[in-house]
């Protein structure tokens, strides 16, 4: 992904072109059919942000000039105006890239959508484990309980390629049991 890496090393793929579309394209696509827009075309802007001194923290160390963070900001241009952005942003330790935007309630778990309209919206999500505290355990928790979920409407739903817009309300049902969320071993 380009972390610890120095800026005059080759970029990384997230720096190729099409290559922030491949990967984010699908839900920026989605995005724009669910509120009635025809994307024109993507933008993307890649960023790295380099450190000016070494940082030890949680899963290694960083020197000076090394890529401690970088920014990865998909643009869906409607009507020839940026109208739908994906912006994901990774830092290696909480203060890299202090000008880059930042959610509020966990600097390196949150999940933040801001929606730029009447009235403005912004709403956070921190997904985490719920045995470690894991935010990126809770975030794949939480994507295979989505397709988990879903099996049934899938099932019942005609052959073909679906997306979540073609899908019902997938709302967990039977997740709550009278012994709690976990199962007792």
């Amino acid at each position: 992904m380009g972390l610890y890496s120095k800026m005059e090393e080759t970029p990384p793929l997230e720096a190729n072109p099409g290559m922030m579309t491949g990967i984010w394209g699908g839900p920026l696509y989605m995005i724009a059919e669910a509120v009635g827009v025809h994307i024109e075309r993507t933008q993307e802007n890649y960023s790295r942000w380099t450190g000016t001194r070494a940082v030890e923290f949680e899963h290694g160390r960083v020197l000076p000039g090394e890529t401690a963070a970088h920014r990865i900001e998909l643009q869906g241009i409607v009507d020839g105006r940026p109208r739908i952005i994906i912006d994901h942003v990774h830092r290696l330790y909480p203060d890299a890239a202090p000008d880059w935007p930042r959610p509020r309630l966990d600097e390196v778990h949150a999940n933040r959508v801001e929606i730029i309209g009447r009235p403005n919206i912004v709403q956070e999500t921190v997904f985490s484990d719920a045995d470690t505290g894991d935010g990126n355990g809770g975030g794949c928790l939480a994507t295979g309980m989505r397709v988990f979920n879903a099996i049934p409407a899938v099932c019942a739903a005609p052959p073909g390629i679906l997306s979540a817009l073609d899908l019902p309300l997938i709302a967990g049902r039977g997740v709550i049991r009278a012994d709690g969320f976990r199962s007792r071993s």
